[in-house]
């Protein structure tokens, strides 16, 4: 795989949300590749609302979620159509996790024809979402990749909808899977759902197929059988072993990766799996096999945040677990406190992050831009709004005003780990 035109020192965010052509897979299949890909890869990219003293601008609008594009403004009504039909369930089949969604073609009511009918991409094929429904992660989800686009860490796109109707679907449509021909002419309701739109960039996918141990039974006793390993991810663990072999380069990359793992603990981020990251190419030229423009790390699945994690389950939206946990383990060693039951997602050798120790090339990079966030009553209303995206007041789980008093102590700590009255205190390098 070549990378071709990777960018140099920052680069403003709006690169990598105006991609016009359809996103699609780039396949590595040497581990070569895949390790030299994440050496390129960049964690954080400074947003154009956000000046060199991290000062933020009102370019930035929190509750809208930004500039929003065509077919994403029928994500900003209070009543969505969408249909449910065998392909969008082969999709929901093919989905891992276990918290409740489908996956539904968007539709549109033609005043011609007086009737909804589908919405279609450019290349042709059905507009297809995903609904988040019955669940937690609809309020966590949007007010972390609200949080992360606003600071500069590349997110999905996710959108609350107050109403959706949905042709086709059962009552329960991730444990039916299946289409209800009953509800075709009549839908089905779902209140206060979430809608997922992935970041328009094209995902690269380490597919490496390698040797493994015989497995002694059967005709083929003896031989050597081979597997192969598909990701489209990374782990906490490559982040600071894979970096660039130009130093100035590589400078930034730390500082970026260690902002981003402790974005990771600040919101408590404990479903930390590969398999809930992505590496991806901002290009507009990609071909199959080259990725003709900059690597970027990005964590798309957010919702188990803002909680905590006790055995045996983890904790969404649960405002005063999130503040009882503090960042920091140890913060004269700026050692930060995050653990989980690592038996529940594979034993100690998972790729879970643990209580990982912070350089403060990270920690003043995440400090400035968190600081420069909740400033002033500005800042104040950026924080309520993340808050008021996710609409928080359906829940009971606290008010937005509440939560965003318990963002701004959680933030305050991550500024001042040592406290208010040590404001020099740095992390060692």
């Amino acid at each position: 795989m070549k990378l071709l035109g990777i960018a140099n020192g920052i680069f403003a965010l709006s690169l990598i949300v105006n991609q016009t052509a359809q996103a699609k897979d780039i396949v590595v299949t040497e581990r070569s590749e895949g390790r030299a890909i994440i050496r390129e890869a960049r964690a954080w990219v400074k947003p154009s609302w956000v000046n060199d003293q991290f000062q933020f601008s009102n370019e930035l609008d929190v509750l809208s979620g930004g500039k929003v594009k065509k077919n994403d403004q029928i994500l900003l009504s209070p009543e969505v159509h969408c249909e449910i039909t065998e392909k969008t369930l082969n999709n929901l089949r093919n989905s891992p996790g276990k918290t409740r969604k489908f996956f539904c073609n968007l539709l549109q009511f033609d005043s011609v024809q007086n009737k909804y009918t589908t919405v279609l991409k450019k290349n042709g094929e059905p507009d297809r979402v995903k609904v988040k429904y019955n669940n937690e992660e609809i309020y966590t989800e949007i007010v972390a990749t609200r949080l992360f686009t606003a600071l500069g860490f590349p997110a999905d796109r996710m959108f609350f909808v107050p109403k959706v109707k949905c042709y086709g679907c059962t009552a329960d449509p991730f444990k039916d899977i299946q289409v209800d021909e009953t509800s075709i002419n009549s839908p089905r309701e779902f209140l206060n759902v979430a809608i997922e739109r992935k970041l328009d960039v094209d995902t690269i996918v380490r597919k490496i197929t390698r040797p493994t141990m015989p497995s002694g039974t059967g005709n083929h006793a003896g031989q050597w059988d081979t597997e192969t390993l598909i990701s489209e991810g990374w782990v906490y663990s490559e982040l600071n072993k894979l970096l660039s072999k130009d130093e100035a380069k590589a400078k930034l990359q730390r500082a970026e990766r260690e902002a981003l793992t402790l974005m990771t603990v600040f919101l408590y981020n404990w479903d930390s799996r590969e398999s809930n990251h992505r590496l991806v190419c901002d290009g507009k030229d990609n071909t199959d096999d080259t990725c003709n423009g900059q690597v970027l790390m990005m964590v798309h699945d957010l919702g188990g945040t803002l909680g905590t994690w006790k055995f045996p389950k983890g904790y969404r939206l649960d405002r005063q677990e999130w503040l009882d946990k503090t960042v920091w383990k140890d913060p004269s060693k700026c050692v930060a406190r995050m653990g989980i039951n690592y038996s529940i997602y594979g034993g100690p050798g998972s790729s879970l992050l643990l209580n990982p120790k912070i350089d403060e090339s990270g920690r003043a990079l995440l400090a400035n831009l968190l600081k420069g966030f909740i400033a002033g009553p500005e800042g104040r209303k950026r924080v309520t709004d993340l808050f008021r995206a996710a609409h928080v007041e359906v829940t009971p789980k606290g008010t937005a005003d509440e939560w965003a008093d318990a963002f701004i102590t959680k933030a305050n700590e991550i500024i001042y780990p040592m406290g208010e009255g040590r404001p020099d205190f740095a992390c060692a390098e």
